[in-house]
């Protein structure tokens, strides 16, 4: 059986490589990027638009999409937006830097669960079941995105944010850094030596699960501690997201579609051939639903949509509607994610369509 999810050649190219090559974006970028104080209007539509709000779209092939899967959790996933809305109102309402604080939050834990996720794929994969060590690897992948947050919220301000400015809290105790520098450094090592004695011992390697680790660790540390700037941690903290997201979910529709006689257009646009097509409509949608935020709301690109040098409803009493209304699909991505990619008995076919088994 193969470690890997697909092959060497696909899980590199999708899964690892986007996390390498933001790093090296990085290094390569002239110092006028790399240190300056806007992200350009060219890395804005790139890495935002069509890498970061269209991976949240891509979640609608896995869901609202495919008529079969909506039926059989139609309960799940008509509360879940319904749900998310109404919070989103009573918390822009108490305050609007408490709404943004809270969705940040939100989404730092679903950027840590992805990188744990495609882990514990590569762990499935392979038959690692030991609860000692699932523990070990747990936390050590924790730790390599806990200690940059940690680094960003006692070295406050940044000159980069998560979503707004004061989004997250400060906490100017450095000392926690410091032992968390510990722990990450005690866990490594444990790491370290516990595979290099299953290897000694005639256990096959991994590679899938330590190039995440190895990755993972890179960017985080790369694009939050070593660098401050908009476009270190934009290029860093999308690509690495967003890339591996939309191929993981390509995998899954193709491996679900390509077998059945259907008629359905996902059966069509799953395709290899159709792959531009796939990617194409997450842009479409990404792209219109940026131009609605751009025009209601923040005003900050008029170059790309057109309209006005300003939101239309600045300061409008209407926002408190407006804002979590354009939040939905972000906001929804974020806690569907925690049910549609379970290994359990909630998604009977998961394991088939993901491993290709």
């Amino acid at each position: 059986m193969s470690c890997w999810l697909v092959s060497p050649r696909f899980d590199i190219g999708f899964f690892v490589a986007p996390g390498i090559l933001s790093v090296l974006i990085l290094f390569l970028s002239p110092d006028e990027l790399v240190y300056g104080t806007d992200l350009p209007i060219w890395g804005w539509v790139l890495l935002v638009v069509l890498i970061d709000v269209s991976h949240v779209y891509a979640s609608l092939y896995r869901t609202y999409f495919d008529s079969e899967e909506f039926r059989r959790r139609r309960g799940l996933y008509l509360s879940v937006p319904l749900a998310v809305f109404l919070g989103g109102v009573i918390l822009y309402s108490i305050d609007g830097l408490f709404f943004w604080r809270v969705l940040a939050y939100t989404a730092v834990l679903h950027f840590i669960r992805q990188q744990y996720g495609f882990m514990a794929l590569y762990k499935y994969r392979s038959g690692e079941r030991d609860k000692w060590e699932l523990h070990l690897d747990r936390w050590l992948i924790y730790m390599t995105m806990l200690y940059p947050l940690a680094y960003w919220h006692t070295h406050l301000p940044r000159k980069f944010v998560w979503f707004i400015e004061g989004d997250f809290f400060s906490a100017p105790v450095v000392e926690v850094v410091q032992w968390m520098g510990w722990i990450y450094l005690l866990l490594m090592t444990t790491y370290l030596l516990k595979e290099v004695w299953f290897i000694w011992s005639g256990r096959p390697l991994n590679p899938g699960k330590h190039l995440v680790m190895i990755t993972t660790a890179l960017v985080w540390y790369i694009g939050i501690v070593q660098y401050n700037s908009d476009y270190s941690f934009t290029v860093t903290n999308v690509v690495i997201h967003g890339v591996p997201y939309m191929a993981l979910v390509w995998l899954y529709c193709r491996r679900k579609w390509m077998g059945q006689a259907s008629h359905s257009w996902l059966h069509t646009i799953s395709r290899p051939t159709w792959v531009m097509g796939f990617v194409g409509i997450l842009c479409i949608l990404a792209f219109v639903e940026e131009g609605i935020w751009d025009l209601l709301v923040w005003g900050d690109h008029p170059m790309v949509f057109g309209g006005i040098d300003g939101a239309w409803i600045d300061g409008s009493d209407l926002l408190v509607i407006i804002v979590p209304l354009l939040v939905l699909p972000q906001a929804t991505h974020y806690i569907l994610d925690a049910f549609i990619w379970k290994l359990n008995a909630s998604n009977p076919d998961l394991k088939a369509y993901l491993f290709g088994d």
